[in-house]
C-alpha cells in the first residue's frame, strides 16, 4: 500500500476544507492534508517543506492568489501549484497558468479535483525523474571530462570524414595545438606526410566495411607537432556507432622518453657485453703484448741506429704500443682498467703537460688554459687523467679546420648550483669542473646523443678507432664523477667533466724519467705462470744487474724461498695463479722475512684482480702490458719504500 500524499492547503472557509477532504476519501485517493488559512502559516509551512503538492483558494483575506502562487515558487519552486477556487475568470486563469500554476479548478465543478492532483503529482514525477537522468547525464559527462582532461596521454575522437570532434588536454601538451585550433581540422595534420596515403585508403576501408587493420591494436608510429618536429608515439584506436553515425577513438601516447631509455638500456648492453668481452681476453692480450712490446724494445737496444732490421723491428714495436692502447681505452670504457686513485691538482696537472699538449695541437691553433686561483683538486688515477686530457684535446684539434682555439679550464663547482642546471651527482660536497672547449665545426644533436658510443667515429676510415671519448667516459664514470657535452653546428663543443673535490695533499705531478739507465744489484724473486713474460722479466732484470729466482707458480716459488740462503729483497709475482694466488704467496712469504718488498703483476681486467685484495693503497701495482722501462722503473719504487706497510696493514684488517 502506498503512502499518503502529503498535501499543503491553503483555505479559509472550513466547509471548502471538509469538501475536498470528503473528495479524497470517496476516491480512495490517500493523503496527509496540512491546512492553513493566512499567509503567516502558509509561509511557515512552506519554509519547513516536506509537501509533495500544494492547493490554494484564489480569494484570501488580505491575501490573494498571484500572492500565494508567487511566494511557493518562491520557497518550493518543484512542487506542483493547484488552484482550488470559487470563481476564476479565462483571463485570470490563463494569467495565473503563466506564473507557474499547474492547474485550476472550480469549487463548482469539485468532481476534477482529484484527477488534477494525480495528473499534477505523476507529472510532476516525470519532471523529477528526467530532472534526475538529467543530472544523471551531466554527471556523467562532468566525470568523462574530468577524465579525459587528467589523462597523461592525448584522446582524440573523429567522424567518418577524419575531422576532429575532440581533444583532451593531454592533445594540446603533446601536439601543441589548442582545441580552437584542431576542431573541425582533418587528422592528417598530426601525421608526417608519409603517412597520409596510406590513412585516407584505410579510413575509407573501415567506413565501407566496418573493419580496419588498426582497428583494437596499439601500434608505434610517428607523429607530428604543431612546430613540425615528429616525434615516436603509440597509437590504440576504436570504432564506434550512433545510429548511422561512425567515429574513430585514438588514444596516444608520447613515447619520446621511452624510446630514449630503451636507446640507453641498449647502448648500456652493448657496452656491458663488450667490457665482458674486453675483461676477458685483457689477460691473455696483455700477456702476448707484454711479449711483443718488451721483446722489441730489448732487442732495439742492442741493434744499432744503421741496422738494416731496427725499421721493422721498430714497425713491430709501435704495433704492440698501439695494441697495448687499444687493450686500455676498452678496458676503461668498460670500467675495468686497474686504477691507482691519488689525490691530484688538476692545475699542477694541466701546467705540467701544457708543452706536450702545445705540441699536440700544432703551430696553427692557439691553446689558452684558465686555471682555478685555487687547487682543483680531485681523487683519481694520473695516468688516467692524462688520458683525458689526451683525447680531449686530440678531439677537439680534430674539430678545427685551419686553425683556432682550443681553451682548457678549471674550477670549482658547489654541488648545489650543478643541481640548478640539471646535472645530477652522487657525491656530496663541491665538484672541480673541466672544460675542454673548441671553436671548431660543433656537432648536430644526433652525433652528440652518440659520441660515447664505442666505435662510433665521425672520421674518416683508419683515422680513429671511435673509442676515445667511451674511454674518457668510462674513466669519467669510474672516478665517481659526470661528463657533458654541449655543441652546434659551426659554434664549437665544449665537454665538461665533473669530479668530486678531494681533501688531503696532493702528490706533486709525474717527474720525466731520468736519461741514466736504472741498474741494481737486489735479489728479486720472479713468480710468473707465462713463460714468454717470465723470460721476458728475467732477462730485463738480469740485463739490469738484479739477481733473479725465477718460478712458475706459488708452491714452487715457497720451495725456492726456503731453499736460499741469501735475502730476497723483492717478489715480484703475478696475480692470479692456479693453487696458490700472488696474495697469498706474498703472505706466507712475508711470514718468512717481513723485510721483503713485493711487486704485483697482472693483465687481468681490475675486477678480478680487485677480488684478490691487491689494489689497496699503497700496494705496488704493475699493469700488463708494460715495457723493459715501465718494469725497472716500478721494481725500483717498490725497492726504495719502507718494507711491506700496505700487505701489513691489511692483514691487519683480516684479523679484526
Amino acid at each position: 500500500m502506498s503512502h499518503p500524499v502529503p498535501i499543503l492547503l491553503l483555505e479559509d472557509d472550513r466547509g471548502d476544507v471538509e469538501l475536498l477532504t470528503g473528495l479524497f476519501e470517496a476516491d480512495g485517493f490517500a493523503c496527509r492534508l496540512t491546512h492553513v488559512d493566512n499567509k503567516g502559516a502558509f509561509d511557515a509551512a512552506l519554509r519547513e517543506g516536506g509537501f509533495d503538492l500544494i492547493i490554494s483558494d484564489f480569494t484570501l483575506p488580505a491575501f490573494d492568489g498571484f500572492s500565494a502562487l508567487t511566494l511557493a515558487k518562491t520557497l518550493q519552486p518543484r512542487v506542483p501549484f493547484i488552484f482550488f477556487a470559487g470563481t476564476l475568470g479565462d483571463d485570470t486563469a490563463v494569467r495565473a497558468l503563466k506564473a507557474g500554476a499547474t492547474d485550476y479548478v472550480l469549487k463548482t465543478r469539485p468532481g476534477r479535483l482529484v484527477s488534477a492532483v494525480r495528473q499534477a503529482l505523476r507529472h510532476a514525477e516525470e519532471r523529477t525523474r528526467r530532472a534526475h537522468a538529467e543530472q544523471s547525464l551531466k554527471d556523467s559527462e562532468a566525470q568523462l571530462r574530468s577524465i579525459l582532461e587528467s589523462a597523461n596521454d592525448a584522446i582524440v575522437t573523429s567522424d567518418s570524414r577524419g575531422v576532429i570532434l575532440l581533444w583532451n588536454r593531454a592533445a594540446e601538451r603533446i601536439f601543441g595545438y589548442t582545441q580552437e585550433e584542431v576542431f573541425g581540422k582533418p587528422l592528417t595534420i598530426l601525421m608526417p606526410q608519409r603517412y597520409r596515403p596510406a590513412h585516407q585508403a584505410g579510413l575509407e576501408r573501415a567506413n565501407r566495411t566496418g573493419t580496419g587493420e588498426l582497428i583494437g591494436k596499439t601500434i608505434e608510429l610517428h607523429g607530428v607537432r604543431k612546430d613540425g618536429t615528429e616525434f615516436p608515439l603509440e597509437l590504440s584506436l576504436s570504432r564506434w556507432q550512433t545510429g548511422t553515425d561512425l567515429f574513430y577513438s585514438g588514444l596516444l601516447r608520447d613515447i619520446t622518453e621511452r624510446k630514449r631509455m630503451e636507446e640507453q638500456l641498449r647502448q648500456a648492453q652493448k657496452m656491458d657485453a663488450l667490457g665482458r668481452l674486453a675483461g676477458g681476453v685483457a689477460h691473455d692480450f696483455n700477456n702476448l703484448l707484454t711479449v711483443i712490446t718488451g721483446s722489441s724494445h730489448l732487442v732495439l737496444r742492442r741493434l744499432g741506429d744503421d741496422h738494416p732490421l731496427r725499421q721493422k723491428l721498430q714497425r713491430i714495436q709501435d704495433a704492440g704500443e698501439r695494441g697495448a692502447f687499444l687493450t686500455r681505452q676498452l678496458l676503461a670504457f668498460s670500467r675495468q682498467q686497474v686504477r691507482e686513485p691519488k689525490v691530484l691538482d688538476l692545475n699542477a696537472m694541466i701546467a705540467g703537460m701544457e708543452e706536450l699538449l702545445r705540441r699536440l695541437v700544432g703551430e696553427d691553433v692557439s691553446l689558452i688554459t684558465v686555471l682555478a686561483p685555487t687547487p682543483a683538486c680531485v681523487k683519481a688515477d694520473p695516468g688516467q687523467i692524462e688520458q683525458i686530457l689526451m683525447n680531449l684535446i686530440t678531439n677537439a684539434k680534430d674539430a678545427l679546420a685551419g686553425g683556432g682555439r682550443i681553451t682548457i679550464e678549471t674550477k670549482v663547482i658547489e654541488r648545489e648550483r650543478l643541481a640548478r642546471v640539471g646535472e645530477t651527482m652522487g657525491a656530496e660536497g663541491p665538484y672541480v669542473a673541466l672544460d675542454v672547449s673548441d671553436t671548431g665545426c660543433g656537432m648536430d644533436a644526433a652525433t652528440k646523443a652518440r659520441i660515447f658510443e664505442p666505435f662510433f667515429t665521425t672520421k674518416e676510415r683508419g683515422k680513429g678507432t671511435g673509442l676515445g671519448l667511451a674511454m674518457v667516459y668510462g674513466i669519467v664514470q669510474q672516478s665517481g664523477g659526470s661528463i657533458a657535452v654541449s655543441s652546434e653546428p659551426g659554434r664549437g663543443s665544449t665537454c665538461t667533466i665533473y669530479l668530486p673535490q678531494a681533501d688531503g695533499q696532493p702528490v706533486a705531478p709525474p717527474m720525466p724519467l731520468p736519461a741514466a739507465p736504472i741498474k741494481g744489484s737486489e735479489t728479486i724473486l720472479l713468480v710468473e705462470d707465462e713463460p714468454a713474460v717470465r723470460l721476458l722479466a728475467r732477462e730485463t732484470l738480469e740485463e739490469a744487474g738484479f739477481h733473479v729466482l725465477e718460478a712458475r707458480q706459488g708452491e714452487e716459488a715457497l720451495a725456492l724461498a726456503k731453499r736460499h740462503r741469501g735475502r730476497i729483497h723483492l717478489l715480484l709475482t703475478d696475480v692470479v695463479m692456479p693453487e696458490l694466488s700472488g696474495r697469498e704467496l706474498a703472505d706466507q712469504l712475508m711470514g718468512l722475512d717481513p723485510e721483503m718488498r713485493v711487486l704485483f703483476m697482472s693483465g687481468y681486467a681490475a675486477s678480478r684482480v680487485g677480488r684478490e685484495g691487491v689494489l689497496q693503497v699503497g700496494t705496488a701495482f704493475l699493469a700488463k702490458p708494460f715495457t723493459p722501462d715501465a718494469l725497472l722503473r716500478k721494481v725500483r719504487e717498490a725497492l726504495d719504500q719502507p718494507p711491506g706497510q700496505a700487505i701489513k696493514k691489511d692483514r691487519r684488517k683480516k684479523r679484526r
